[in-house]
């Protein structure tokens, strides 16, 4: 549980020498001050704490939080009677927070005043990271359609994304790709507070040599349980065709507006959110040459319709701290909590009734003091005479278990796909043995994956709140009719050994650097061992609906 700390100690400057004061810190809700007047809300925010080379460079280039960036975020003020559940909920808010390690609040209570002077103290994370990955050779035999007059650049992506512009919380990215010798870039903006409003602002722009995107989001925070409604508004175009010789093409956009209202009172151990909206759904795509997907060679879709959506949202948490490194908090929402959307309209290039699904439920169940099992559910798509189309099923539960000086993980994973678009993407980051299959084995009709993995946790060398997992595993997976053989079915498993980031918060993503050996194989897949580099996702950050991924 979050330390607690209480002291008297004299102060000095303009309070008398005598006066005695009692200092309360907590990490939680601060229960021992419940009930009493807010005096002042203060905010205290420090620089990363790392020390050496790195410490070095963050104090060169780092800007540190500032306090507007932390204040927007809280639910007290002066005047205000200390409210657990709101204290709760501030830090919540402040953990959730990607360009910050650690918050916690302090209470001060003097001889001789009515109330409490509260401080909220938060440190901040590195937030600048880099981002270099080569990209993939063409395939064999394949030309391209404009080959190279001038200079020869590598394929490949360099970009960096600030997570805390300035220290305004904003978050900043810009890279540049190259591919067949040309270069494209892109950049997105993501603002936590629109015009000073409750509302997150996102926008991409991404104009690369075989590819264009570009979004606008507009939206409530989904965690935010204080406010009785919520919105979002989501604008999204892209394209993308083949950079070598292939036929082929994919176009998609959309437009969606939804309006929610709390429903339950603020009593409840979950906030329930009934909204309403609509949304045009646009996709015309045509397989590359060469590439095999468990759905048609060509899409034409446009649906437009209705939508109502239902929420649930927890309210009440578990905060456990033997998960993260450093004893940092991890608040487990208590109860199931799902997000679902119905559309109902009509598929009008066939002007046929037509309906749009995007759910997901999830649930984190305590099966032990120091154990977690997180289950979910994702399923996404459409519906018209009486025809799945661009259907998505996935599952997948991951159980962690404190073990002497780390942990246990266990993973299971699984996927349904029904007349998918071309552009799907398969199960790979939960499957290590993915580089062992070709690009079209990868997508199957159906796939399972399972991994089983102990961990040890070190203290990195450059010392401060930084560590990292070493790690051995073994993994496996099945797949019933893979697109890029005739089987019927290709399993695969491997066993190894890596070592991974542990980030402080379960929302990051956690990268890894791991090196394989294959024990067995269908006939035609790889025997040989590699290593790999990913970039998985947090414990808790895939645990939306697949329309919300990535935003």
């Amino acid at each position: 549980m979050a330390a607690l700390a209480v002291a008297a100690l004299p102060l000095c400057g303009t309070r008398l020498a005598a006066q005695r004061c009692e200092r309360i810190e907590s990490r939680t809700n601060l229960a021992a001050v419940a009930g009493e007047r807010v005096l002042s809300v203060d905010v205290s925010t420090e620089n990363p704490a790392e020390h050496g080379i790195v410490g070095a460079v963050t104090g060169l280039v780092h800007v540190r939080t500032r306090a507007g960036a932390v204040r927007q975020r809280l639910l007290i003020a002066p005047g205000d009677v200390a409210d657990t559940a709101r204290v709760a909920e501030s830090l919540r808010r402040l953990r959730r927070l990607r360009f910050l390690d650690d918050a916690s609040i302090v209470a001060e209570r003097c001889e001789g005043t009515d109330g409490v002077a509260l401080t909220v103290a938060t440190r901040d994370a590195w937030s600048i990271s880099p981002e270099l990955r080569a990209a993939a050779p063409p395939p064999p035999g394949a030309e391209e359609l404009e080959p190279s007059r001038g200079l020869r650049l590598p394929n490949g992506l360099l970009g960096v994304e600030e997570r805390n512009f300035l220290g305004s919380g904003r978050e900043v990215r810009a890279g540049i790709e190259t591919r067949s010798g040309r270069v494209g870039g892109s950049v997105s903006l993501v603002d936590p507070f629109v015009l000073g409003s409750p509302i997150v602002g996102r926008v991409r722009l991404s104009r690369l040599p075989n590819e264009r995107l570009s979004s606008l989001t507009l939206r409530s925070d989904e965690r935010d349980v204080a406010r009785p409604w919520r919105g979002s508004f989501t604008a999204t175009s892209a394209s993308r065709w083949p950079m070598f010789g292939a036929a082929g093409h994919f176009s998609r956009g959309g437009v969606q507006g939804l309006v929610g209202r709390r429903v339950t009172d603020d009593a409840a151990g979950a906030a329930l959110y009934v909204s309403a909206g609509a949304e045009l759904a646009s996709a015309r795509m045509t397989r590359f040459d060469g590439m095999r997907t468990p759905g048609p060679e060509t899409v034409a879709r446009r649906f437009v319709g209705a939508d109502v959506g239902v929420d649930r949202v927890a309210t009440r948490y578990a905060p456990t701290t033997w998960l993260l490194p450093h004893d940092a908090v991890f608040d487990v929402p208590m109860g199931f909590e799902y997000s679902a959307v119905v559309g109902v309209g009509e598929k009008l290039l066939l002007r046929a009734p037509a309906a749009h699904l995007d759910a997901w439920v999830g649930r984190i169940w305590h099966p032990g003091d120091r154990a977690l099992l997180a289950t979910d559910v994702w399923s996404s798509g459409f519906l018209y005479s009486r025809q799945v189309e661009a259907g998505v099923l996935r599952t997948a539960a991951t159980l962690l278990a404190a073990a002497p000086h780390g942990n246990w993980m266990v993973r299971v994973a699984g996927e349904r796909l029904l007349r998918t678009d071309p552009d799907v993407r398969p199960l790979v980051g939960l499957d290590p043995t993915a580089p062992m299959l070709s690009t079209g084995d990868r997508l199957a009709g159906r796939a399972v994956a399972a991994t089983l993995e102990r961990s040890f946790r070190f203290d990195a060398p450059v010392g401060g709140r930084t560590a990292f997992d070493v790690a051995a595993f073994a993994s496996g997976s099945l797949r019933n009719q893979p697109c890029g053989t005739e089987t019927q079915s290709i399993s695969a498993a491997v066993v190894g050994i890596g070592v991974h980031t542990a980030p402080i918060a379960a929302t990051r993503a956690t990268m890894r650097l791991d090196w394989m050996v294959p024990v067995a194989a269908s006939p035609g897949l790889r025997r040989r061992p590699y290593a790999r580099i990913t970039v998985a996702p947090g414990f808790v950050a895939d645990r939306v609906r697949d329309a919300l991924r990535g935003r």
